[in-house]
């Protein structure tokens, strides 16, 4: 009896366990082995048969996308000369490579460079065919296959299952693997434990022989494990986020959904929040990572997670449905504190911000305070040249322009009217107060790329350009604001108090629900409406939101339908967000509270104190009332880990044995 088993993985791989120190040490010395072929280029047992003698009793084992064989229970390459040969799928088909297959059953291969011709001889059979040719001939009658061989690796593929029929084998699938015998015997004869230890030697060989020949990465590995598993167990699981990790924008797109599974299933570990995708694993944990494959295979893991929770609608979807009849240029910009991440749509895009840009004004001025070069209490005294540029009166919206020359006001004042009321005398006199040059400084500082404030209020210098922004950089001026970025906690609270008290809550606020609270800024001018926040919800972080219309040929638009566009498209991104209350607080396993504030400052996540973590050192920021921690500290300076988790709830992990 001749039988072959061949995995049918598709691109995708698995391992197993041995968790066990006795195990290890075992595992330990294989690998010594191993290194010893491999060095050596020995194959373990190749077999190869170059006449007609009857072959009994072979079994051979293969798995797609692996260069390993298995004959009568003994792992080789199938080309000792090239570790890049190994079975494939193409189209739906398996090829393999022809001398391997058709040697160990006692067949004679011949190629003739000449004729481009293959020629597999044996058992009262000639069969030849050439690659690139769907015709193949045996024993001189011509039949088509539906895929063609082909040369890959320097090497002739030939389709499995047309020429183990040519050759009297019968084959049979199971999950994915391929079981080709002379005999009556199934795929389904063998029994799971069976399987399963197949099945793990394979993924087993192929991760230690790559190991061998370079470092593997912590994402390579990820998708490869990953994948074995989804395999075996015939699962599909939805891309969605299981873990928040910090460097998130590290990891490959295409490994970003394998990450996230491999530390769900405990394959991966995570050292404070961050999934290193780059790092190179050490052999020690590349062992672990078999050794938790192998007891996956044995004992099924949870991986229902089609109907597991609500999946939410992508805001950018929500977004577009609200906008995607609409003929005006339409600009948002969210950034949610609680993950640290933007959506945008032609957020990047600049235009003029009209009295949006007053938000840059207070943030540089409040700098400048905080560094001793100007006072909140110091008095200016309004002069007749700032209600004017040279013979232009500085109009609009504001009620200095209407004072008496004279009249004395704070700089606190000052600000105040600029936000509160969109003062346009009071924006001006803040810009002399600085100047351009402070301004420019300020946005190249802090990461505003796509603004720049050229001009006060009603000057019509052509020999400067207009100002501009992009709603991205309109909603960085908030959160520089609200995570205390640019300034300390007390300028910032009451930067934010002049926002609340802003007088036109017509747009952002217009169908906020009542338990929200707005912060906001508006601007806009005959071409153009747009409004700029903080939206504080009760249970949980805060959003920072931008939203401007403008009229797709820069001619004066509707306000009233503008402003009630800006109002549904708010409540919509509103509602998206309101959805979900803060994490859990998990330390060492133990659920501390139900929900615990949790941010992103400069991409970094902090957590509210706990009096749980008090007395540990950490960096902290003092947000309002609140005393936001660094996880990054605490797990630094501390010796612990943190994990960021999603999934089956949201939820902040961390773990050291010494926190009582």
């Amino acid at each position: 009896m001749v039988s072959f088993i061949i995995y049918n993985i598709d691109n995708k791989n698995y391992g197993l366990s041995g968790s066990k120190a006795m195990r290890r040490v075992v595992g330990i010395i294989f690998i010594i082995i191993i290194n010893i072929c491999f060095t050596s280029n020995f194959s373990l047992a190749k077999l190869s048969f170059n006449n007609e003698e009857a072959v009994k009793g072979i079994s051979a084992l293969f798995m797609v996308n692996n260069p390993f064989a298995c004959v009568d229970g003994d792992f080789c390459l199938l080309d000792s000369e090239n570790a890049q040969v190994e079975p494939i799928v193409v189209s739906g088909r398996t090829l393999i490579p022809v001398r391997f297959l058709a040697e160990n059953f006692g067949f004679k291969v011949e190629w003739n460079a000449a004729k481009y011709t293959a020629t597999i001889s044996g058992y009262d059979k000639t069969i030849r065919l050439k690659p690139g040719s769907y015709e193949i001939k045996v024993n001189g009658s011509q039949m088509m296959l539906d895929v063609m061989p082909e040369i890959i690796q320097n090497r002739v593929y030939v389709p499995l299952r047309v020429i183990c029929e040519i050759i009297d084998k019968k084959v049979s699938y199971k999950s994915g693997v391929i079981l080709v015998t002379d005999s009556d015997k199934s795929i389904e004869d063998y029994s799971d434990k069976e399987f399963a230890q197949i099945y793990f030697s394979f993924v087993r060989e192929k991760i230690i022989g790559e190991r061998n020949i370079k470092p593997i990465t912590k994402y390579e590995a990820a998708t490869y494990f990953v994948n074995h598993i989804l395999e075996y167990y015939n699962k599909s699981i939805p891309n969605m986020d299981l873990y928040f990790f910090p460097d998130y924008r590290d990891i490959p797109e295409s490994s970003h959904y394998h990450c996230h599974l491999s530390v769900y299933l405990n394959l991966l570990k995570v050292e404070k929040g961050n999934f290193e995708p780059f790092r190179t694993l050490s052999d020690y944990e590349i062992e672990e990572a078999l050794s938790r494959f192998e007891e996956l295979l044995k004992n099924q893991p949870d991986l229902d997670f089609v109907n597991a929770k609500d999946m939410k609608k992508d805001l950018l979807s929500s977004i577009n449905d609200v906008i995607k009849n609409e003929t005006d240029i339409v600009r948002v910009s969210v950034y949610d504190f609680a993950t640290g991440t933007t959506v945008s749509y032609n957020g990047q895009e600049r235009f003029y911000p009209a009295s949006l840009s007053k938000i840059v004004n207070l943030l540089c001025f409040f700098e400048e305070v905080q560094k001793g070069n100007f006072s909140l209490s110091s008095v200016y005294t309004l002069k007749q040249s700032d209600k004017y540029i040279r013979s232009t009166k500085v109009a609009g919206t504001g009620n200095l322009q209407y004072q008496a020359n004279g009249t004395k006001y704070t700089y606190e004042d000052i600000l105040s009217r600029m936000i509160s009321l969109s003062d346009n005398v009071a924006s001006n006199i803040i810009f002399d107060a600085l100047g351009r040059e402070r301004l420019d400084a300020f946005c190249e500082m802090y990461g505003l790329k796509d603004t720049r404030i050229y001009k006060k209020f009603y000057d019509g210098d052509k020999n400067f350009p207009s100002n501009y922004s992009t709603a991205d950089d309109l909603t960085r001026m908030l959160v520089l604001l609200e995570n205390r970025l640019s300034v300390e906690d007390n300028l910032s609270i009451l930067g934010i108090e002049y926002m609340k008290e802003t007088v036109n809550k017509d747009r952002i606020a217009l169908y906020a629900p009542e338990d929200v609270v707005i912060a906001n800024k508006v601007g806009f001018i005959s071409r153009l409406s747009g409004d700029m926040a903080l939206v504080y919800f009760p249970d949980r972080e805060p959003i920072a939101l931008t939203i401007v219309v403008e009229d797709d040929n820069l001619k004066a638009i509707n306000q009233e339908k503008a402003n009630e566009l800006i109002g549904t498209l708010s409540r919509e991104i509103i509602d998206y967000f309101r959805k979900e209350n803060g994490p859990s607080l998990y330390i060492d396993g133990n659920l501390i509270q139900d929900r615990i504030g949790l941010r992103f400052i400069n991409g970094r996540p902090y957590i509210k104190e706990h009096s749980m973590l008090e007395g540990y050192l950490t960096e902290y920021k003092i947000i309002g009332k609140e005393k936001y921690i660094s996880l990054d500290s605490l797990a630094k300076d501390n010796n612990c880990t943190y994990l960021l988790k999603e999934y089956p709830q949201k939820a902040v992990c961390i773990t050291n044995s010494t926190i009582p």
